[in-house]
């Protein structure tokens, strides 16, 4: 082998009109093989053999127009020699002719006519135009949605060895969408896909480790894809290694470096990093407690829509930290995300509609996003819930039915209803009352450092017990 020498020949070629030598010499000249890089004089060279007809010219062309090598970047020529390319029966000018019309680049955008030139290539087993035909019937772009038409192509990029369409195949796979419910099999093709660098499978495959999806569950693996994903770029990647770094998950714990990652994520606009990048100035994990800073990034995350960002920059609006106290649009924000389903924002409302933090006194409306917050698992909704029935506010009294929320937020862990929990029991309230019951409940809340437990539970163990 002597590039040298191979492109010295080449260039003899291409200089006496030989087409395919002028194709090879650009070749050579655009990547710098056995010769100097000079990709404007590849341009010259590239075009030379396309006026000629030659489609692999007029497809590397085209190339050069759309990414600007040698020559300024061009779509409007670039789909024309594409064009060329592909009606000559260019499987990559085909694929790249319908790509254009897909996107409306340097053309106007036309999705039926993209499919046809997608299938061409596609058909002649292009892995790409594979996919890409995949994708048209799986978001029906230019043709009809069709899931199972969909899987069918992106299983044959698969297995063409196209990494999106391995990306593609294994989240139809995952889900069950257009075939069978195949967990294992989705991670064995986002593995194939994160492995030749896919940086959406590599994020994939992180998380199914993280969660035991389709494999067991194993953090350090997990932590290795999200940090292979979040080095590429990938802002999820960049979120999920973040997530491993500040909790120890699978990796040594490291705020500092997790904060560096957070804010990438963050940077890049992931609504969710921005909130973590708050949590961590306002709690002082890896970098200073700055509660104003706090503050800025948590409201970055609420006008991007990350709940828990609605949830905590209404906190800080409702205690005056780190900004000027505002109950009246911390009630907004506490809504915002207490509608799209976040419970404890959906406690903090019935909070606010209970105290008239914000908006007038209702104790029904209180109630209403109480019952809302124990249903989806608040333990402090749980407890307030509870409380409303115990006593009878907002609604019709109910102990025993108030007995059964607080022992949820009981055995959840929270002292303030475990101590409830022991007064029931002491008193008889909702349930039979059962001294040894108060006190083991009353006990708990003690350990927790309640006291009023310790003052119940000294009392108790004192008197007797009728």
């Amino acid at each position: 082998v002597n590039k040298t020498e191979a492109v010295r020949w080449y260039q003899k070629a291409a200089e006496n009109g030989d087409m395919y030598g002028q194709y090879n010499y650009a070749l050579y000249l655009v990547n710098g093989t056995g010769t100097a890089k000079n990709p404007a004089e590849a341009v010259k060279w590239y075009r030379k053999a396309a006026e000629e007809g030659h489609a692999k010219s007029q497809n590397e062309l085209g190339r050069c127009y759309e990414n600007g090598i040698g020559i300024s970047k061009n779509m409007t020529e670039a789909v024309r020699w594409y064009k060329k390319a592909a009606e000559q029966g260019h499987v990559w000018g085909q694929h790249n002719y319908a790509w254009c019309l897909v996107n409306g680049e340097g053309i106007a955008k036309n999705e039926a006519e993209a499919v046809k030139w997608f299938r061409k290539a596609a058909d002649a087993g292009n892995a790409s135009a594979q996919n890409w035909v995949g994708v048209c019937y799986g978001d029906g772009r230019g043709v009809a949605v069709n899931k199972t038409e969909a899987v069918r192509w992106y299983q044959k990029a698969a297995e063409n060895g196209d990494d999106w369409g391995q990306y593609n195949y294994a989240l139809y796979l995952e889900k069950g969408t257009g075939t069978v419910k195949n967990p294992a099999e989705a991670v064995k093709w986002y593995r194939k896909a994160a492995e030749a660098g896919h940086t959406e499978a590599q994020n994939e495959l992180g998380r199914c480790y993280d969660h035991g999806i389709g494999i067991g569950k194993n953090m350090t693996e997990a932590a290795r894809w999200y940090q292979k994903a979040a080095e590429r770029g990938h802002v999820w990647g960049q979120h999920n290694y973040a997530w491993c770094l500040i909790n120890g998950e699978g990796i040594a714990k490291n705020e500092a470096e997790a904060v560096k990652w957070f804010r990438k994520a963050a940077e890049a606009g992931n609504a969710s990093a921005q909130n973590w990048v708050g949590v961590c100035y306002g709690d002082g994990r890896g970098v200073p407690a700055n509660k104003t800073e706090a503050v800025r990034w948590y409201q970055k995350a609420a006008e991007n829509g990350d709940t828990w960002g609605q949830h905590n920059y209404a906190y800080r609006l409702l205690k005056g930290e780190g900004i000027a106290k505002n109950e009246a649009e911390a009630v907004k924000w506490f809504r915002k995300a207490a509608e799209a389903g976040n419970a404890s924002a959906q406690n903090w409302l019935g909070v606010c509609y209970g105290q008239g933090n914000g908006v007038p006194v209702d104790k029904a409306e209180a109630f209403r996003w109480y019952q809302k917050a124990a249903e989806n698992g608040d333990t402090w909704g749980q407890h307030n819930y509870g409380n409303y029935l115990h006593n009878g506010i907002g609604t019709a009294q109910n102990q025993a039915e108030g007995v059964k929320w607080y022992r949820k937020a009981a055995e959840a862990g929270l002292a303030l209803s475990q101590y409830r929990l022991g007064e029931c029991y002491e008193k008889g309230r909702g349930v039979p009352a059962n001294k040894e019951e108060a006190k083991l409940w009353y006990q708990k809340a003690a350990d927790q450092g309640n006291e009023d437990a310790k003052k119940s539970l000294e009392k108790l163990t004192k008197k007797k017990w009728f």
